[in-house]
């Protein structure tokens, strides 16, 4: 007689490296390279951002890049292992970073969309979100907030919730439900802090 457990085909069956464990180390060093790349233009693109030493100021941001990676897994894992579940740590963080890459594309499409055509930047705005197509625009905290709100946002929701749904061997729903929250708690919290550094924040 087989003693053979059955296999739910419905059912997350793992997760994997985003690449082959050997290549892991390229890939975080692509990650690095290509958030070197965005950080330095946007530093360049501030008024004077040269005189503070862009490479400086670049590597700096980028180092800060790191400890923010490790704790969004951090929490995503605790949170998890606090219900009972284990979510595999180093794989999870190593999704986190790949998939910080989205950010990069909705950069690089509302910086094409600038001086766009009208029609093309409707698309973009869908794609990337409205924040910063318009550099005359005031800046304000719900525009900090939800201003890279599009389907790259969505996108990016969406596979980190699905890598923690494969790590916890879960349903997406769940999953999907606790990132949608944890990214509208931090949009608020940056719409409160950029109106509280402006003066005009509703909280007394």
């Amino acid at each position: 007689m087989s003693h053979a457990i059955p296999i739910d085909a419905g059912r997350p069956r793992g997760l994997t490296w985003p690449v082959a464990a050997a290549a892991v180390p390229l890939l975080y060093a692509w990650i690095a390279w290509a958030w070197w790349g965005e950080i330095r233009v946007q530093l360049g693109a501030l008024p004077d951002g040269a005189a503070y030493g862009i490479e400086a100021m670049t590597a700096a941001a980028l180092a800060a890049r790191i400890p923010s990676v490790l704790s969004e897994a951090g929490l995503y894992t605790l949170w998890w292992k606090a219900r009972g579940l284990r979510l595999p740590y180093w794989r999870f963080a190593c999704c986190v970073a790949t998939f910080s890459t989205i950010d990069l594309l909705s950069f690089a499409i509302r910086r094409a969309a600038v001086d766009a055509p009208e029609v093309l930047r409707l698309i973009a705005a869908v794609l990337a979100g409205p924040g910063r197509m318009d550099p005359a625009a005031q800046a304000s905290g719900s525009r900090a907030a939800f201003g890279s709100l599009g389907l790259l946002t969505l996108l990016r929701v969406t596979m980190t919730a699905w890598a923690q749904s494969r790590g916890i061997g879960r349903p997406l729903g769940g999953p999907l439900l606790v990132t949608t929250l944890a990214w509208l708690f931090t949009r608020l919290i940056a719409w409160w802090s950029v109106d509280l550094l402006r003066g005009t924040s509703p909280i007394p």
